[in-house]
């Protein structure tokens, strides 16, 4: 099994030109939103595309965004992230991530462990408090 991991401080994201190749691979973990959804209705236009920009989130022709999920764990398996981190390469990676496939046996119960931002993964287990 692969799995999509960040390996350095600041946590796991994926650059704009990332999602929109997810986007259009036509992966289940990224969706479009219009603007006036993301933002509540707000009408300072200038605040939006401030915002936009400062957190680089992609935007399509329309002008609807692209929102990705694959910072949810259980996300990290997705054949096309996979796909992607593996054929970008660094250009895959987000302003503060450094994106690593690690390989783990099959039939494993994985869980991802995080201190700030860098991440390991580890085989499940129990424990008691």
């Amino acid at each position: 099994m692969k799995i999509v991991i960040n390996a350095c401080f600041g946590g796991f994201g994926l650059s704009p030109e990332a999602e929109i190749k997810l986007h259009k691979l036509g992966c289940s973990h990224t969706k479009t939103i219009t603007q006036d959804t993301y933002f509540n209705i707000t009408k300072d236009e200038g605040l939006r595309k401030e915002h936009i920009e400062c957190l680089k989130i992609p935007v399509l022709k329309n002008g609807d965004l692209i929102v990705d999920n694959h910072r949810e764990y259980k996300a990290r398996t997705c054949k096309n992230l996979i796909k992607v981190v593996k054929e970008m390469g660094e250009k895959a990676n987000g302003k503060y991530s450094k994106l690593k496939i690690v390989k783990i046996p099959d039939g494993i119960k994985w869980d991802i462990d995080e201190y700030d931002g860098f991440e390991t993964i580890e085989e499940e287990h129990r424990s008691w408090g």
